[in-house]
């Protein structure tokens, strides 16, 4: 970390990523997690580096006219040391800057360089699946490495990665469920990514490889961290108030989450400012969002964070589905109560009947079986509040109006019961706060997100046989690594995995698991077929 003027030359010596082959901390991390339970042992390897990245990022800012960054190629072993996280994201942010020295200045230097079996090994796997193939100079490294014994063994690997054949289909059963320990209990969040890609479930569960992390604040932690600030605010403010109090409110929430969440971290970096400028501005913004919307309900929440575990965990065939409702809130009617529940999602998330026949977005509706089990309520709505601070394309320039656009984007979305009644006590008027509209005679006009109680029902029994279904994929063991793909998606592109598997887009494309296209109606109809109610 640096405290100074700003320098018209900034020079950083050494960016180079940190080997991970480096000798073992005192304690594992395993260890360090179980002790800072009770006592803090200061910032882990992990910290540390987010740490050294920011301060980084935090120096780069400083220059006025020039940064010279530098880093080594290769270590003394002759293995290859690749350009560290500053480096990669002074590419990202200018791609048109200068690089100079290294071997890009002499072949004879990267060629004698490739000639190390260490330095060959470590460009080997990307040189064989690179589409246009090896480079003259890489050949030649690969022709040298297969005359070594050890370098034809683990040629051999590489080869048969890339083609797909490392990966078995299954493990024993019994060892699946020594391996997941059972499972005697799981979520819903883990269901869904089964059914996406049993391989992906296996890694994430069963393998755990380590997640070596840059710094920096990544979509995952602003969800985590507007999701945790949300729920704080529900829960500690449920009365309605104004807007510039809720405001208020949200900031103090915010303020002491930004000291928890980033312990350790140096916070008055122009870095740091501006993520957590834009986590505070999330943050009210739905605020303000969920009083407005809750003002036009007489739907009131009645818990926050609620947890279904234990005795209230739904049983799955002799395992216990368990997760965490980020809202619930009820109405009473004359006749009945009504029920709705609300998942906070960060840059919103719309509801698919086709993802849910197909077994890939059961969370909304678990969730809905379980409160209604824990409140004795009829089913109302199963909504994603979308929590985020949009910037909305307009021609206006009236501020009013492109408030309302706002506004409109952030509306709730999700299944809702196709009752006059119900929508209008949700809010009033529906398209304030939901993406339904009326009819000129006031009736609720035809929409994919009104089902009927019975449509709702048939869901809802559907996403649990789809739970049952992946339960048992999983004690099974099935970890093939088979990406549903539908309407030509691409699905391993956001994998957390990709690195593992190295599915590339030919392999991908043989191993995908390709779904039809349905729409809502399609799907229902399926739905009722399969139940007999045609």
């Amino acid at each position: 970390h640096m405290k100074t003027r700003p320098v018209r030359l900034l020079i950083i010596a050494g960016a180079t990523d940190a080997d991970v082959s480096s000798p073992a901390a005192l304690l594992s991390d395993a260890e360090r997690e179980s002790i800072e339970k009770e006592i803090w042992l200061g910032p882990n390897r992990a910290e540390r580096s987010r740490m050294q990245m920011l301060a980084a990022k935090s120096a780069v800012s400083f220059a006025e006219e020039m940064v010279w960054i530098s880093w080594h190629i290769s270590g003394a072993d002759g293995s290859v040391r690749r350009p560290g996280a500053l480096v990669r994201s002074v590419r990202g942010i200018f791609p048109q800057q200068t690089v100079s020295g290294g071997v890009q200045e002499s072949e004879r230097e990267e060629a004698l360089r490739l000639l190390q079996p260490e330095a060959a090994l470590q460009i080997a796997g990307e040189a064989l699946r690179r589409e246009e193939g090896p480079s003259a100079l890489e050949e030649e490294a690969l022709q040298a490495l297969a005359r070594v014994p050890q370098g034809q063994e683990r040629l051999s690997a590489m080869r048969a990665a890339l083609m797909g054949d490392q990966l078995p289909g299954a493990i024993r059963p019994e060892l699946a469920r020594a391996l997941y320990d059972g499972p005697k209990s799981l979520s819903v969040t883990r269901l869904e990514r089964f059914a996406k890609c049993p391989f992906s479930h296996f890694l994430q569960y069963g393998a755990r490889p380590e997640e070596i992390r840059e710094y920096g604040i990544t979509p995952r932690d602003s969800g985590d961290f507007c999701h945790e600030a949300l729920s704080r605010f529900t829960e500690l403010y449920p009365e309605e108030t104004d807007i510039e109090t809720a405001v208020r409110r949200m900031d103090s929430i915010t303020a002491e989450l930004l000291e928890i969440k980033l312990p350790g971290v140096v916070q008055d970096g122009a870095v740091y400012e501006s993520e957590a400028k834009q986590l505070r501005a999330t943050a009210r913004r739905a605020a303000v969002t969920n009083l407005k919307q809750m003002g036009a309900s007489r739907f009131s929440p009645i818990a926050a964070e609620t947890a279904f575990r234990g005795r209230s965990a739904i049983d799955l065939d002799g395992a216990k589905l368990e997760g965490r409702i980020d809202r619930v809130d009820l109405w009473k009617a004359a006749d009945e109560t009504y029920l709705r529940v609300i998942d906070y999602k960060r840059g919103g998330k719309e509801i698919s009947i086709e993802q849910i026949y197909y077994g890939l977005q059961l969370q909304l509706l678990i969730y809905l079986i379980a409160a209604g089990a824990m409140y004795d309520a009829q089913f109302a709505a199963a909504l994603y509040f979308n929590v985020s601070d949009p910037l909305v394309k307009t021609e206006a320039t009236d501020p009013e109006l492109i408030e309302a656009s706002r506004e409109k984007e952030l509306r709730l979305d999700g299944m809702m019961l196709a009752d006059e009644q119900v929508v209008q006590a949700m809010s009033s008027p529906p398209e304030l706060a939901l993406p339904i509209h009326l009819n000129k005679d006031g009736g609720l006009r035809k929409s994919e997100k009104l089902l009927s109680r019975e449509d709702f029902a048939l869901l809802a029994e559907h996403a649990l046989i789809c739970a049952k279904r992946d339960l048992a994929g999983i004690r099974e063991g099935v970890i093939g690594a088979r990406p549903v793909s539908i309407d030509n998606s691409v699905p391993c592109a956001y994998c957390d995995f990709a690195a593992v598997c190295r599915q590339d887009s030919y392999s991908a494309a043989q191993r995908e698991r390709r779904l039809m296209p349905l729409k809502a109606e399609e799907a229902l109809a399926a739905l009722r077929e399969e139940a007999g109610q045609v």
